[in-house]
């Protein structure tokens, strides 16, 4: 996805995202954010790699560094005539995907990005996984599992 390719964009977001705020209010605390894409736990984590803070001036920052800026006023972001809008999907039925997404959704929108929410049936989702048909989605890692990029 050309609009996501810019790493500015991708940290951006991240900035925006309450993660504190979140993993109090809907896993009381018990879940942690993670930097990558292994288990906290295995071997393979780097613990050395740091989280993004909350930090909306500099999303606003990195945004406008990758050339995204409100140009005709409407409350989202643009470049070469084309808002910033990024689709995120998840399994119908998902209340956690959905909760996660509202979160996303409403984070995003301070930083002048719309986030739309998709949702499929199971088969559906995973076909456009598969195929790697999507800008975005909530996947979960359920214990105990020793990750094994192969």
């Amino acid at each position: 996805r050309p609009y996501l390719s810019d790493k500015r964009v991708r940290q951006a977001l991240a900035h925006t995202f309450p993660f504190d705020d979140f993993l109090a209010t809907n896993y009381m605390g018990l879940a942690r954010q993670v930097t990558g894409p292994f288990p906290y736990q295995s071997p393979a984590y780097n613990h050395d790699v740091e989280r993004f803070p909350l930090d909306l001036d500099r999303a606003r920052e990195l945004l406008e560094e990758a050339g995204y800026f409100d140009s005709d006023g409407n409350g989202v972001v643009d470049k070469d005539g084309r808002d910033l809008e990024i689709e995120f999907m998840m399994p119908s039925g998902n209340d956690a995907s959905k909760t996660l997404g509202l979160t996303m959704q409403e984070a995003f929108a301070r930083a002048g990005v719309k986030l739309e929410l998709t949702q499929f049936e199971w088969a559906t989702f995973l076909d456009r996984m598969k195929k790697r048909d999507f800008d975005g989605c909530n996947l979960a890692w359920v214990p105990p599992l020793e990750s094994d990029p192969e």
